[in-house]
């Protein structure tokens, strides 16, 4: 059986900055290694009568869902990875920006001092001394004195100013090269991690297509039996939701993501025409005043977020599996949950009860 696999690359900014102010430090990093060999499971020869396929059944889904957790963990990792891409393009982009910003203040302040070298060598350094030759009286001396100590001041001032502003843009020089080289090595990685998720995705579809035309059979049974089951689970959520007391902007966030029950499973995915766990929490959540990375594992931990007990879950409660978590899915009611499982499905409402037993579990505070 042959499946068709979506992807989705999330590609970094190429900030461009000043030549001299930007300029990267050190080599680029090395080529990603290539994809390795795809392997496939062995498959036992014909299987004896029915049990024989079941068994044999059996032993291939639990390969494929051992294949999906490796995946699902890659996949994280690399979200992560992209996702802290994307804060190093801000923080350059800033720091561009700063150097601008020091560039024109430098420019206007060697100006200043330009011109004062200039007056100084057209009528001479005047000296304190000069000032008490030229005065008349007294007050002439004091005004003559002030004058001169303000003008000596200013030159100082100008030339300290040109000094520190020389030793920030470089300072911050040094810190963009090392930011940029940070960003080449994240890019290496996303890259080495989307390899491995593809071989994974390869030595799954591998797998299907060497398999039993007899064990291929019960395994897509049991996909529409599960398709069928989650699809039927929607209604009673709705009332679970309905009646579970949950603040209206609990049940609104949760309502908003069964709009997308169906949607293909994307890895990477973080938008309607496609979405991940995590992507699919970072989405929803975003429209209820909820900014979160695209990350379960920092999901579950982050400082705006209370942890909870099993027994206490409400609608709109995160819900996080593994070890390290790489799962994340929107608690409903009622022992529902809604979830983005893995390459193959779609987004869908599970029962607890027919799914692993979550590790933790926490609230975030959302608004209309």
């Amino acid at each position: 059986m042959k499946t068709i696999h979506k992807y989705v690359l999330v590609v970094g900014l190429a900030l461009a900055a000043p030549a001299g102010l930007l300029a990267l430090a050190g080599p680029a990093p090395a080529e990603p290694q290539a994809a390795q060999p795809v392997q496939t499971l062995t498959i036992i020869g014909e299987p004896s009568g029915l049990s024989g396929y079941l068994a044999e059944a059996k032993r291939v889904q639990k390969h494929i869902d051992e294949l999906n957790d490796q995946i699902e963990i890659v996949t994280e990792e690399y979200n992560l990875a992209s996702w802290q891409l994307t804060q190093l393009d801000y923080e350059l982009a800033d720091a561009r920006e700063e150097l601008r910003r020091m560039d024109e203040e430098l420019a206007l302040q060697q100006a200043v001092l330009t011109r004062r070298v200039q007056d100084i060598y057209r009528m001479g350094d005047l000296t304190t001394l000069d000032a008490l030759l030229s005065a008349h009286d007294l007050s002439a001396i004091e005004t003559q004195n002030e004058f001169m100590r303000r003008l000596n001041l200013q030159d100082q001032a100008t030339t300290d100013s040109i000094s520190r502003l020389t030793e920030d843009a470089v300072a911050l020089s040094a810190k963009a090269d090392e930011g940029r080289q940070d960003a080449l090595l994240l890019e290496q990685s996303i890259a080495e991690k989307r390899i491995i998720v593809e071989d994974h995705l390869a030595e799954l579809e591998a797998t299907l297509n060497n398999t039993n035309e007899h064990i291929t059979a019960i395994l897509a049974k049991q996909r529409a039996s599960e398709t069928t089951g989650a699809a039927g689970l929607r209604a009673i959520a709705e009332a679970a939701l309905a009646r579970s007391g949950a603040a209206p902007a609990r049940i609104a966030a949760v309502r908003e993501s069964m709009r997308y029950l169906g949607v293909d499973y994307v890895w990477g995915g973080a938008t309607p025409s496609g979405f991940d766990c995590s992507g699919l929490v970072m989405y929803v959540f975003a429209q209820y005043g909820v900014r979160l990375p695209h990350f379960a594992a920092w999901q579950a931990i982050d400082h705006a977020a209370t942890q909870v007990s099993l027994s206490e879950l409400q609608a709109g409660d995160l819900i996080f599996w593994g070890a390290p978590i790489h799962h994340v899915a929107i608690y409903i009611a009622d022992g529902l949950f809604i979830q983005a499982p893995h390459t193959g499905d779609v987004v869908k409402i599970t029962r607890l009860s027919d799914y692993e037993t979550p590790i933790r579990a926490c609230r975030y505070p959302l608004t209309n």
